[in-house]
């Protein structure tokens, strides 16, 4: 059976013989059986991880670009080595019937190949100036900066292209995600992250938490959150808008 573990700070929380982690019994859509268990974070936990995003943030930003875009194109070659594994916990998980799941495993290894591909996007840009003669001794660039920790809510019936959707471009950017799948997805989430992990991401760049809603509204109102992605219902993403207030947050 399938064990989903917590991933904080590079380190991994809450295995099948780890008593201090509460743990919940993931189960078949189809039919019922159980698929395996999943580490729950506490409050302990997602404080454990909300410091390590921050503390990992000022070094990540300044990691060189290339080794940011290159880590990510290892995620997508990984990806591609265990498609077979990836496609087959969904299946289990959350009975995603067999073609589709290897769709979605292959539209993930290309959704981070192309966030590995984002060197232009991200790289300072001259602005052209010849327009206004009082600009003439000047030079004038845009450039993008990571704007710190991003906290990433993924839903369950797309586990790892909706979550790869946000990892790819966060991490290119510079930025420390934390993402927080979906309880019925906790498995394919934290595998997830474990190959992630495996790829060399630094501590804190990427962790995973399976928590509950009043957890994750924790992480949503602390201020080391500088944006926020989610996918899911209308509902749920608006509340999450007005809980952000003035901070940068993406809703599907």
């Amino acid at each position: 059976m399938e064990h989903g573990e917590l991933l904080i700070d590079g380190h991994f929380f809450g295995g099948s013989c780890d008593n201090s982690v509460a743990k919940e019994p993931i189960e078949s859509p189809y039919d019922q059986h159980v698929v395996g268990s999943a580490a729950v974070a506490g409050s302990d936990e997602i404080q454990a991880a909300l410091a390590s995003a921050a503390e990992a943030a000022p070094s990540w930003a300044s990691t060189e670009l290339e080794d940011r875009l290159s880590l990510i194109k290892q995620i997508s070659d990984v990806v591609s080595e265990y498609a077979e594994d990836l496609a087959a916990l969904m299946v289990d998980e959350i009975g995603k019937p067999i073609a589709l799941a290897r769709a979605e495993v292959q539209r993930t290894a290309l959704t981070f190949e192309l966030a590995s591909q984002l060197r232009e996007e991200l790289s300072p840009k001259d602005i052209e100036t010849k327009g206004d003669p009082r600009a003439a001794d000047y030079k004038v660039q845009a450039i993008r900066r990571p704007v710190g920790p991003v906290l990433a809510i993924a839903p369950y019936n797309w586990p790892f292209n909706l979550a790869a959707h946000k990892l790819g471009p966060a991490l290119a950017a510079g930025c420390p995600v934390i993402i927080k799948g979906s309880p019925q997805a906790a498995l394919s989430t934290a595998l997830l992250a474990r190959l992630i992990h495996r790829c060399g991401a630094p501590d804190g760049v990427i962790q995973y938490v399976n928590t509950s809603a009043a957890l994750a509204e924790e992480m949503v109102v602390d201020p080391r959150i500088k944006a926020i992605s989610f996918t899911g219902s209308d509902r749920v993403g608006w509340h999450i808008k007005s809980l952000a207030q003035r901070r940068k947050v993406a809703l599907e």
